[in-house]
């Protein structure tokens, strides 16, 4: 049986065979075969890579074994010679360079803790161009340093610092345990004169009316109603349920419309209205007119059945003038007739 690879195997393991002499059987090919996998499953599959032969792989890997001995030889570990001149060796992708370069970013932990001092860096860390002044650096706590334009790091902790007025930049004074005050211009607390009780809303449209909001009557709401300053009133929906018809003009209710009277196409100026038919509310033209500031009237054809003369004069009935006659219609004259 085969002892590879723990060990060599010897005669003992894989006898030697003999032309004509020994007798060759079954054990002794297995014993062979046995051998053969061993090498197989100890090597692997394709054992020398890229190599020509496993050999001059394993000749490569014990080259870089050599270098890697040497770059950790030359490393100080706790205590040691620090290498010098260029720097320290650079290793790029496993390989040494043939050069001693610079140690690069990717070469350092970010754990590895080095001091500012020895890294050449691309900006610096800090400048002492801004930096505070002793005087601005004493006011950042609060309690010393000169208040002003050119030290504005004075906090509300500095018992320096006055209060505001209406003379003077502060701080706004506490106003203390007390709630339901306001802040004054001279800078004090003081409480809202009056005893008003009722509460607006966040915010209101100019001019609209205000309503109550609930029944407490200690809150208001806005509205659409807007009262103008001239009177005007505008937005409102239905007034006492009736609609609001849009446009200008005077309003009336619709259950009175049903009681005006409806006129004519056209009339004649200063000519007396007259009913049409007897529903009430049609009327017509006549050509009796009425004079806007005389009074007088013309175009009359009788009165009460009483002829009317023509030209100028006073008016009377022909049986006051002369001999009365016993007829129930006369005729009208003049005062010279």
């Amino acid at each position: 049986m085969s002892i590879y690879p723990s060990a060599i195997d010897g005669f003992e393991q894989i006898p030697l065979v003999v032309d004509g002499v020994t007798r060759v059987n079954a054990v002794s090919v297995n014993v062979l075969r046995e051998a053969i996998l061993n090498i197989e499953n100890e090597l692997g599959i394709t054992p020398s890579d890229s190599f020509d032969t496993v050999a001059d792989r394993l000749d490569d890997f014990e080259e870089r074994i050599t270098e890697l001995e040497t770059i950790i030889d030359a490393i100080t570990i706790g205590g040691g010679v620090t290498p010098t001149g260029t720097g320290f060796t650079h290793i790029t992708g496993g390989a040494q360079d043939l050069a001693a370069k610079l140690v690069e970013n990717a070469d350092v932990a970010s754990g590895a803790a080095i001091v500012e001092s020895k890294l050449s860096l691309n900006f610096p860390t800090h400048t002492n161009t801004n930096d505070p002044t002793s005087g601005e650096k004493a006011a950042l706590a609060g309690t010393s340093g000169t208040p002003g334009v050119a030290n504005p790091y004075v906090t509300t902790d500095d018992p320096r610092l006055d209060e505001f007025t209406t003379s003077q930049d502060g701080l706004v004074p506490s106003p203390g345990s007390t709630t339901g005050l306001f802040l004054q211009d001279n800078g004090t607390w003081a409480a809202p004169s009056g005893a008003g009780d009722v509460v607006g809303p966040a915010s209101s449209t100019d001019n609209a009316l205000a309503r109550f909001n609930l029944a407490t009557g200690k809150l208001i709401q806005n509205s659409t109603v807007i009262v103008g300053d001239t009177g005007n009133i505008t937005g409102l929906g239905t007034l006492n349920t009736h609609t609001i018809p849009g446009g200008t003009g005077t309003i009336a209710l619709t259950s009175d419309l049903a009681s005006l009277v409806t006129g004519p196409a056209s009339a004649t100026d200063n000519a007396i209205a007259r009913f049409d038919l007897t529903t009430g509310k049609i009327i017509q033209n006549s050509v009796v007119t009425i004079a806007d500031t005389t009074g007088n009237i013309a175009g009359a054809g009788t009165l009460n059945t009483h002829t009317i003369p023509g030209g100028t004069g006073t008016l009377a009935l022909t049986s006051d003038i002369a001999e009365p006659s016993q007829d129930a219609v006369g005729t009208i004259l003049t005062e010279e007739e």
